[in-house]
C-alpha cells in the first residue's frame, strides 16, 4: 500500500506530463508509468479524481483526474462530473487531454449526445475528444463561422480532417483557401492530413502584403524542389528571415544546406539557420555560452527561462567541410536520416517525435490514398492506431 505522499507524488508528476500536449516518447511513458502507479490503489485514486475533477488547479490536474478515473472504469463519475462543469476554459481543456488518452468506449454515446447542445468550451472539448478516436460527429454550420468562435472553427476544420470522407475533406481544401482561415497554422496542417496541399495558398500568402509567416513555414512541410528560389528569396527579407530558414531546415533538400550554412553568420538568422542545421542533421550545433538571465526575473522565472547560445560560424563551416559529402543532392534529410526515397514506415520510428508530425503530413498531402491515417499526439506505441481507444481490447 502506497503512501499518501507517495500517492499525491505520482499524481504531481502525471499532472505535470499531462500539463502540455502533444509529449515525447519519455513524457509519455513517464505519464503511463505514474498512471499504472496510481491505478494499483483504487481507494486513493476514487479520492484524487473525484476532488480534483471538478476542483483542480491546472489544465493537468483536470487532465491527469480525468484519465485516471478512465483508467479504473469509472466512466459514470466522469460522466457525471463533466455534466456539472461550468463552461471554463482550462477546465474543458483538461477534460480534452485527459480523454483524448483514455480508452472512452463506455462514454461514447454520453459524448455523442451532448455535443450539440453544450456550451462553448464544452462543445469544443467534446468536439475535439470524439473526432480524434475517429468517431462519427454532427458538425453544425454555424461552427464553421471563423468570426463567431474562432476556436470551435479552428476545432472543426481539425475535425473533419480526420474523418476521410470525401464532402468533410472539401469543405477542409476550403477553409484553406479561404483568407477567414487558411492563414492559421491549424487549418493547413488540417488541409494536409485532409489530403490536401495547399501549396498555391501558402506561396501567394508568403509573398503577401504583410506575409503570412505560418505559410512560410508551411512550405517547408508540402514545398517542393521549385520552392527552392522562393525560400531563398523569403530568407533574404528581414521579415521573412526566420521563417523561411525555419521552412528549409522542416523542408529538409541537400541543395539548400550551403544557405543555412551562410544564414549562421547572419545575426538575424543566426538562431534560425541552427534550428535548421540540427534539424536536417541531427547533430548539435557548435554554440558559445548561453547568456545570462534578465535581471527583472523572479526567481522561479530563472528556473524556466533558457536561451541558447550563439552559434560559431567558423566552427559550423568547419563541421559543414566533414559532413557535406553526407548529404546527397536532390535528396531531404531530416535528423540525419534520408526521408525522400523512402516509404514513411522505412524511417518513421527513427525519427524524434517533434519530427515526425511534419514528415507524415508531406505524405499525407501527396498521396492521401496511400498514406494510412495516423494519430500522432496520442500514446506513441499506438501513433498508428487512431480508433484504440474504442476497441474491445483498449489499452
Amino acid at each position: 500500500m502506497m503512501t499518501d505522499w507517495v500517492i499525491r507524488e505520482h499524481f504531481s508528476i502525471l499532472a505535470d506530463q499531462l500539463d502540455s500536449l502533444p509529449f515525447n516518447s519519455l513524457r509519455a511513458a513517464r505519464a503511463k508509468a505514474n498512471l499504472k502507479a496510481l491505478a494499483l490503489n483504487v481507494s486513493a485514486a476514487h479520492q484524487l479524481f473525484g476532488r480534483l475533477l471538478t476542483d483542480a488547479e491546472s489544465a493537468g490536474e483536470t487532465a491527469a483526474a480525468a484519465l485516471l478515473a478512465m483508467e479504473i472504469g469509472d466512466a459514470e463519475f466522469v460522466a457525471n462530473a463533466t455534466a456539472a462543469l461550468p463552461d471554463d476554459a482550462e477546465q474543458w481543456e483538461g477534460i480534452r487531454r485527459g480523454l483524448r488518452l483514455a480508452a472512452i468506449g463506455p462514454l461514447v454515446e454520453v459524448l455523442q449526445q451532448r455535443l450539440s447542445g453544450s456550451r462553448s468550451r464544452c462543445r469544443t472539448a467534446l468536439l475535439d475528444i470524439l473526432s480524434f478516436h475517429r468517431l462519427p460527429i454532427a458538425v453544425e454550420h454555424s461552427w464553421l463561422t471563423r468570426h463567431a468562435d474562432d476556436e470551435l472553427f479552428l476545432t472543426t476544420i481539425t475535425a473533419l480532417s480526420r474523418s476521410g470522407d470525401v464532402h468533410d475533406r472539401n469543405i477542409v481544401a476550403q477553409a484553406a483557401q479561404a483568407s477567414a482561415g487558411g492563414d492559421a497554422i491549424e487549418v493547413l496542417r488540417a488541409a494536409a492530413r485532409a489530403g490536401v496541399a495547399p501549396l498555391k495558398v501558402c506561396r501567394m500568402r508568403s509573398v503577401g502584403d504583410p506575409p503570412c509567416l505560418n505559410s512560410v513555414r508551411f512550405l517547408g512541410v508540402i514545398g517542393d524542389e521549385s520552392d527552392h528560389g522562393l525560400l531563398r528569396q523569403l530568407a533574404s527579407r528581414e521579415a521573412t528571415a526566420s521563417a523561411a530558414t525555419d521552412a528549409i531546415g522542416i523542408l529538409g533538400a541537400a541543395e539548400l544546406l550551403p544557405d543555412i550554412i551562410d544564414a549562421v553568420s547572419n545575426p538575424v538568422t543566426s538562431q534560425a539557420a541552427a534550428r535548421a542545421l540540427e534539424r536536417i542533421s541531427g547533430t548539435s550545433v557548435p554554440r558559445g555560452d548561453p547568456p545570462e538571465p534578465p535581471e527583472h526575473l523572479t526567481e522561479d522565472e530563472r528556473d524556466f527561462w533558457h536561451q541558447p547560445g550563439e552559434p560559431l560560424p567558423d566552427a559550423v563551416r568547419l563541421w559543414w567541410n566533414r559532413a557535406q559529402w553526407s548529404f546527397d543532392p536532390g535528396q531531404r534529410y531530416q535528423a540525419g536520416i534520408c526521408v525522400s526515397d523512402h516509404p514513411p514506415d522505412s524511417v518513421f520510428d527513427k525519427l524524434p517525435d517533434e519530427i515526425r508530425r511534419d514528415v507524415y503530413l508531406r505524405q499525407r498531402a501527396r498521396d492521401f490514398d496511400n498514406t494510412p491515417d495516423r494519430e500522432l499526439e496520442t500514446w506513441p506505441e499506438l501513433h498508428r492506431t487512431p480508433k484504440w481507444a474504442t476497441l474491445p481490447a483498449a489499452l
